[in-house]
């Protein structure tokens, strides 16, 4: 591992600039004392985060320009002072909605469910339902809410299920089209709204669309992992239902299997009501909710058709990313097509192949596997725009890293919740 790679990062970095971050934060104290005091840290106190800024007006739309995570606070919505349960519920109690439902003990809600992916169901339910249940004690499970508040899906709905005060409250919002404009985000095309009663836990993950969330009641604590990080959270490999997703459990992580995560290096953010976060797009993140009442929105930017070269040139500090996604795609393609022809054993996988890449070949490797190897290696380092011997080396090591390539994907039904699913899966049922 380069030298490079081992020391502390203390700038968010960009390609042209640096942007400082740890060395003139007057509120990096008062940040990390927010986090602890309203927001249990759902991951080990070893690992310090920097804090996200928090900016005057001009310097948020500078770091949106830059397309670095930051803080705006004071310019929430004035719906946070009336937007809560009982407002809610006189305004949404006609229809029923989508919930999520997860056992209590953990309350980790990752949107995919399935038997050996995940425990968790989306149900409908009214809202008075979800209020009374996610209130009772005796309940073995906790309770979010997903539900579009603006946006092509609830155009999709064909319908407008709120209250009229609750659709004037749009107005409120009007403003993030023009930050939106201004940064050249893109679009404000789904606008997702998200109650629960707090203390709930999205793993860590990735989107592909800018992502500007405004805290409206309660708390949530954000740790932040910018996309060269990508081989430190080790995501599933892949076509498996939850890659875009870190497969370490941060709570209890497995440093001997992913030894690469002692060395992460991230930031931390906790909006508090009225507070805004731009995210960037393909940062990782974790989101945990504080105790109590918490309700939030998440305005998400039109993602545009794009391949693998323009998402790199868009945004370089993606090449891990992108490489761990492409060498398995395009390696995949290419050994399931010899497959097909009986070119390769049946029994020869991308898994194989790539960690061989990455080592050494085994002594039963042909020499034309050797050969599309070296095809592989062409082709990674013309898509990166020429890289080292070391950087392509380093890009395979990560890939193979903690056995993520032999991860099993699970035979079972999925419900992915972000594409409008309803089921999953609940063993206590």
């Amino acid at each position: 591992m380069s030298e490079a790679r081992k020391a502390p990062m203390r700038s968010f970095r960009c390609p042209g600039r640096a942007v400082l971050v740890a060395s003139s934060f007057v509120v990096k104290a008062v940040l990390r004392t927010s986090c602890r005091r309203f927001v249990a840290r759902r991951f080990p106190e070893w690992l310090q985060p920097e804090p996200v800024p928090v900016e005057s007006w001009n310097e948020f739309l500078g770091q949106l320009h830059d397309r670095q995570p930051s803080v705006l606070k004071g310019y929430g919505s004035d719906v946070a002072e009336k937007w809560n349960f009982e407002y809610l519920e006189r305004q949404m109690s006609g229809s029923n909605w989508r919930v999520h439902l997860v056992p209590k003990e953990n309350q980790r809600f990752q949107r995919v469910y399935g038997q050996g992916i995940g425990e968790g169901l989306v149900s409908l339910m009214s809202f008075p339902e979800f209020a009374k249940k996610s209130l009772a004690a005796d309940s073995q499970h906790s309770y979010y809410m997903q539900v579009p508040y603006t946006g092509r899906p609830l155009q999709e709905l064909g319908e407008d299920p709120y209250g009229a005060e609750m659709r004037q409250d749009r107005e409120s919002f009007q403003w993030l089209w023009d930050v939106a404009a201004k940064a050249a985000l893109g679009e404000l095309d789904n606008n997702q709204l998200w109650i629960g009663r707090g203390g709930n836990l999205t793993p860590c993950h990735y989107d592909k669309a800018e992502n500007l969330h405004i805290q409206i009641s309660g708390r949530k604590h954000f740790l932040l992992i910018p996309p060269e990080e990508t081989f430190a959270v080790y995501p599933y490999p892949i076509h498996h239902p939850l890659d875009s997703f870190s497969m370490v459990d941060f709570d209890r992580p497995d440093l001997q299997r992913f030894d690469r995560f002692a060395r992460l290096q991230c930031f931390e953010a906790t909006l508090e009501p009225g507070g805004l976060l731009y995210l960037p797009k393909y940062w990782w993140h974790q989101v945990t909710q504080s105790s109590g009442d918490n309700i939030s929105l998440n305005f998400w930017c039109a993602e545009p058709p794009a391949d693998q070269m323009s998402i790199f040139q868009q945004n370089p500090r993606c090449r891990a990313l992108l490489a761990h996604r492409f060498l398995e795609d395009f390696t995949g393609g290419l050994v399931e097509r010899l497959r097909e022809v009986s070119a390769l054993p049946s029994s020869f996988s991308t898994a194989r192949l790539l960690t061989e890449l990455a080592d050494d070949w085994a002594e039963d490797t042909p020499p034309a596997l050797r050969r599309l190897g070296d095809t592989v290696k062409g082709r990674l380092a013309e898509l990166m725009g020429g890289l080292s011997p070391e950087e392509l080396q380093e890009l395979l090591e990560g890939t193979c890293a903690g056995q993520r390539l032999f991860a099993p994907v699970p035979e079972t039904e999925v419900t992915t919740a972000s594409q409008g699913d309803l089921g999953g899966w609940l063993p206590t049922q």
